[in-house]
């Protein structure tokens, strides 16, 4: 069972050939995926008589044809209708109402990171939250977020933000980062992060005889993750077919939200693969929809109540205070050995890492208090 486990039609993110169409590339991909799963044994501890074998591949059957018709649709130039029948198959699906893909994320700093362009002005926490309404012309399409509709994208280290915002050795003057806090526990974040690595390192530690809810978990919701995880094939083009199901997942969530519990959606980064790191888990985003827009305010409400940031610190001023020991200075930019050094980099987070110029400036930021914006 273990090394099934470990099969490569498991590993996440996932990017297209760029001869490949997102639908042919969807679709066989969840093809392969339903064969896989047809192919385990169904008597194994994946599965008991709550979680069986035959209801996994019900869900994912569900899950499969929905998403592939949900991008049809919104390449025919139908996105409406897209999104109902995303809503449709998630209702079908019934995974709502089977599991919890919720997380509290109240005892989690978060860092928000912005480029300073030539005319920017980055002084306050102001600066920091997301792009105000009355600069809405500037809001693009983004994985989890529509044109014009802003929203807060934050990493969940330092280091994230710098592969996030694609920083190079010569920018860090321009780059400036806060650190946030969402302290209310009942906030909730729904989860579309990528676990299979520390699932099955869990598996490996622990009496392989149980039955293992976490993995029928990760099996369940895999059609959900892979495509909501896609690299894109072509980064710079205008646009970007791998962003469909993301951005129909946030309005859902966003749907979800009338009770003010679904805050937002937590998603691993696609920046950082499997050949860079065995700790996957590490590196993770949370983006958070802005809701309220009322003419007379500069910024959601909503978020605004729930948020807090601490004013910024720029980068250039702050990463060359603690030089790393292991060479993680030039990790960025320097492609050839980026491998090597991020391995020595996350490794448990150890010494290592807290002789980094990325810790160091969390540790800048932790002394830089959060507070409400006025």
């Amino acid at each position: 069972m273990e090394n099934q486990l470990k099969n490569k039609i498991l590993v996440l993110p996932k990017q297209r050939p760029k001869n490949v169409s997102i639908l042919d590339f969807v679709l066989d991909t969840l093809s392969e995926y339903k064969i896989y799963l047809s192919e385990l044994e169904s008597n194994s501890n994946i599965f008991d008589k709550n979680a069986t074998h035959e209801e996994l591949m019900r869900i994912v059957r569900i899950l499969s044809d929905g998403l592939y018709e949900s991008i049809r649709l919104y390449l025919l130039g139908l996105p409406h209708k897209a999104y109902c029948k995303l809503k449709k198959c998630l209702e079908n699906a019934e995974i709502m109402g089977k599991v919890d893909l919720t997380v509290d994320c109240s005892d989690k700093d978060f860092y928000r990171a912005r480029k300073k362009g030539k005319k920017d002005k980055i002084e306050s926490k102001n600066d920091m939250f997301h792009i105000p309404y009355n600069l809405i012309e500037q809001v693009g399409n983004e994985r989890f977020s529509i044109s014009g509709s802003p929203a807060l994208y934050l990493g969940s280290n330092v280091f994230t933000c710098f592969k996030e915002m694609n920083v190079k050795s010569n920018q860090k003057n321009d780059l400036y980062i806060s650190r946030v806090k969402i302290p209310d526990m009942t906030i909730r974040f729904f989860d579309l992060r990528i676990h299979l690595d520390q699932t099955l390192k869990k598996y490996e530690e622990r009496h392989k005889d149980l039955f293992r809810p976490d993995i029928y978990l990760y099996l369940m919701t895999f059609p959900l993750i892979f495509a909501s995880s896609l690299k894109t094939a072509y980064p710079k083009e205008k646009f970007k077919p791998e962003y469909i199901i993301p951005n129909l997942l946030m309005q859902y969530v966003r749907g979800l939200n009338e009770n003010g519990r679904y805050f937002g959606i937590l998603y691993s980064s696609t920046k950082i693969n499997k050949n860079d790191t065995d700790m996957p888990q590490l590196f993770y985003n949370a983006v958070i929809p802005s809701r309220l827009n009322d003419k007379a305010n500069q910024f959601c409400q909503y978020m605004v109540s729930q948020v807090q940031i601490s004013n910024p610190i720029n980068c250039g001023d702050n990463f060359e205070k603690v030089k790393p020991d292991f060479g993680g200075y030039y990790l960025i930019g320097n492609e050839n050995n980026v491998n090597e050094h991020l391995k020595s980099y996350i490794y448990s987070l150890s010494e290592n890492y807290r002789s980094s110029p990325y810790a160091n400036i969390e540790n800048i930021l932790d002394k830089e208090k959060v507070q409400w914006l006025i």
